[in-house]
């Protein structure tokens, strides 16, 4: 089965405007290390993933989430990973899991 491509970030995109969660989601979802994660914005190409790691967690699986996320969302998007020991939630209480920064 062909590999899907996604239109990748441009000088313009944001993640709430370029992709769906379903894009963001999928390079998360095999790898079983993570006990929660979210993705920051921080600037058109630069985004921070704080990540709340399980027991079990590897430098493989930073590799291949990093490596993941650039073939849905292009080479040239810096990623960070932030290592925390939890993610608060909002002032309402509600868990943000794709934050953008960037104005539209």
């Amino acid at each position: 089965m062909p590999k899907k491509t996604f239109q990748r970030l441009t000088a313009s995109s944001t993640l709430r405007n370029y992709a769906p969660t379903s894009v963001l989601s999928y390079p998360f979802k095999p790898l079983k290390n993570i006990v929660e994660s979210q993705i920051i914005q921080e600037e058109l190409n630069f985004l921070v993933i704080k990540i709340v790691m399980g027991p079990s967690y590897s430098k493989e699986d930073s590799t291949q989430l990093i490596e993941s996320l650039k073939e849905r969302l292009g080479n040239s998007v810096q990623i960070e990973l932030d290592f925390v020991d939890h993610i608060p939630l909002e002032n309402s209480g509600k868990f943000r899991w794709v934050i953008s920064k960037v104005s539209r």
